[in-house]
């Protein structure tokens, strides 16, 4: 047997004719018969071999077909749009922002042009040897472009998916010009146009209720994606520009480029306009506003320029004016150039310029709310417009005594007097009881301060507002291990103690006693101007009606009409229209002032404006807040008959 397998062992025969497909020819012209070797060959191929080569051949095929179906089959598709993709360019116009207006149609933000300059990183992940020339011509080209930085940028290009990374804002038109012809042999560059702002009314102290934009940060970003926004958009950080995002930003338009290998532009294949923003029209009064934070910034200042004031309409909840101190320009955050060194001294300022005062703060409610008190003890029935009580400087119990703020006391008090002259011993009396008076206990204080929201937030639609805080039985136990003590509701019911408020919601509980018994939710934006001339209102929504009875409303009111007429609020009295009011005083603790609170509403038979101030440790409301109150009124009803 042959070492080799294969090997043919049979000798051919010569033959003379035959069918020649079984035969060769030799040299001579000899026809042989091969059809013994053949047989040899066959003898000598093992089935098992085969079998195997089939086998293998069968395995191999199978991959090659599983493979093709699972690539023009399960994965067609995103394989189609990756390499239309490649030919198709989709591009977006973004569309101009909407104005934001007060409620006389001035303008309080203007739009202007702003070119960005923005590269795809993810386009130089095959094209390494694009990369240098690229810098280079950054580098002599464009010299503001930092390239350290797109040079990093390049390095991480698979984190951006494709999408455009920004390297240089806010350029001027006649440099955009220029750019736009330097930057055709680089389809990786694109020059991109979007509306920045302008906040004409920053003088108007409305920069913590405008907000500003600011570019997408890292956190937004997988979120915002998903709305379909750029990354080399700008888009509310606070105040109404973040509340209504969605509202200003309108509808991006979009164009399909065909572009070739290269990246250059083959043809336009379809482009969509894009749709304006809506335009947004305020309650707000601009000049009153800016008359407000002149005013009460300037009677601040002695006292460490920390103040806030709420005007709204309590007809409806619409805020008239909303201040601050003290008061910073946004246009800082503007899309221009960000100054980082005045930003840097905002943020270190110990007064805290971006703390919006009037919803985020929270402070003790001082007298202001003994308006609660008595419209809770006159709907328990505890007291009635006659009671009375006499005040002869405080209550004492054991060795603790709580004083009235007048030495030697009032003397025969009742609820109008009380609200009036802000008299603590009748508000002892009612909130905690004394002797044979039975009071309304913390628990019924608790439960009337939550039907004027108290502890809650009202809804205003700015973000950060805060609810304030009520202190009850069980905090005060849970937190400090201590029992409620009678001392705790007297403290609690001339709003002392642990009881916060912000002067948002001091606001809305006045509207309450001015317009007769509801509770508006206070909201900023009055209507929506939309294409084609469209107005969308903004209904007024009513967060409580029928907490008290119409006739006890009537006696707060008549207790807070002469609070101007005889009481503590009688700088009030020479308004050209009758007003009502209550003053607070706060005390804080430690060595510090008292806040200074003072809420009015006029004109008292048909109330149109409610006015709130605080000055932080302004030592007295009817001192120091008061003529701030007097002096906007008067503005107010001035304007007001001068149109």
């Amino acid at each position: 047997m042959p070492s080799n397998p294969f090997q043919i062992e049979a000798s051919p025969r010569k033959i003379k004719n035959h069918h020649l497909s079984r035969f060769g020819r030799g040299s001579g012209g000899e026809i042989f018969d091969y059809s013994g070797a053949k047989e040899g060959l066959k003898a000598s191929i093992s089935n098992r071999r085969v079998a195997y080569f089939f086998l293998l051949a069968a395995v191999v095929g199978a991959v090659f077909l599983g493979r093709v179906f699972y690539l023009q089959i399960i994965r067609g598709d995103y394989w189609f749009q990756i390499a239309e993709g490649n030919r198709i360019r989709v591009e977006e116009t973004l569309a101009p922002r909407g104005i934001i207006f007060d409620r006389e149609m001035e303008p309080l933000v203007k739009n202007k042009p702003n070119f960005v300059l923005s590269f795809i990183p993810a386009e130089f992940i095959n094209q390494n040897s694009e990369v240098e020339p690229f810098l280079k011509f950054l580098t002599t080209e464009i010299p503001e472009v930092n390239v350290n930085e797109v040079k990093d940028e390049i390095s991480q290009a698979k984190q951006y998916s494709g999408e455009d990374e920004e390297i240089l804002d806010n350029i001027p038109y006649e440099r955009a010009l220029s750019l736009m012809m330097k930057i055709k042999i680089w389809p990786e560059l694109r020059l991109s146009y979007f509306s920045s702002r302008n906040y004409v009314a920053a003088d108007y102290g409305l920069s913590n209720v405008l907000g500003y934009l600011g570019k997408i940060g890292p956190e937004e970003w997988p979120g915002l994606k998903n709305q379909g926004y750029l990354l080399i958009e700008r888009v509310g950080k606070t105040g109404l520009e973040r509340i209504y995002e969605k509202e200003l930003r309108g509808n991006p338009g979009e164009k399909k480029i065909e572009v070739d290998v290269k990246g250059n532009i083959k043809k336009i294949i379809s482009e969509s306009e894009p749709k304006k923003g809506a335009n947004l029209v305020l309650a707000l009064d601009g000049n009153l506003n800016q008359f407000l934070t002149r005013r009460l910034c300037a009677a601040a200042v002695p006292y460490g320029g920390k103040a806030a004031a709420v005007a709204l309409n309590p007809q409806n909840g619409e805020i008239l004016a909303l201040v601050s101190c003290p008061v910073f320009d946004n246009n800082l955050f503007s899309n221009t150039k960000i100054n980082s060194e005045k930003i840097e001294v905002l943020l270190n300022d110990a007064k805290q310029p971006f703390f919006n005062r009037p919803i985020q703060g929270e402070y003790p409610a001082g007298s202001v709310f003994k308006l609660v008190i008595a419209a809770a003890g006159l709907q328990e029935k505890i007291i009635t417009s006659l009671t009375t009580v006499l005040s002869i400087g405080g209550l004492k119990i054991d060795q603790w005594f709580f004083p009235d703020w007048k030495a030697g006391g009032h003397g025969i008090t009742n609820v109008t007097k009380a609200i009036a002259e802000s008299i603590n011993t009748f508000f002892y009396y009612v909130g905690g009881g004394f002797d044979k008076f039975s009071g309304l206990g913390v628990d019924k204080i608790i439960e009337y301060a939550k039907k004027f929201h108290f502890n809650q937030k009202l809804g205003i639609d700015l973000p950060g507002e805060k609810e304030g805080f009520l202190p009850s039985r069980d905090w005060k136990f849970q937190t400090k291990g201590e029992e409620w003590y009678i001392g705790d509701t007297y403290h609690l019911a001339i709003g002392q103690g642990d009881l916060t408020v912000t002067p948002l919601q001091v606001a809305a509980m006045t509207s309450f006693f001015a317009n007769g018994g509801r509770l508006y939710q206070p909201h900023l934006v009055k209507e929506f101007l939309l294409e084609r001339g469209e107005k969308q209102e903004v209904k007024p929504m009513i967060l409580e009606n029928d907490i008290i009875d119409q006739e006890n409303i009537e006696i707060v009111r008549r207790g807070m009409r002469q609070a101007v007429t005889s009481g503590s609020a009688k700088i009030l009295l020479d308004l050209p229209v009758k007003a009502a009011a209550k003053t607070g005083t706060a005390q804080v603790g430690g060595n510090k002032n008292p806040h200074a609170w003072f809420t009015s509403f006029a004109p008292f038979d048909n109330p149109e404006i409610v006015l709130t101030v605080l000055i932080e440790n302004g030592v007295e409301g009817s001192v120091t807040a008061a003529p701030v109150v007097k002096d906007t009124l008067q503005f107010y009803f001035n304007n007001k008959i001068v149109k």
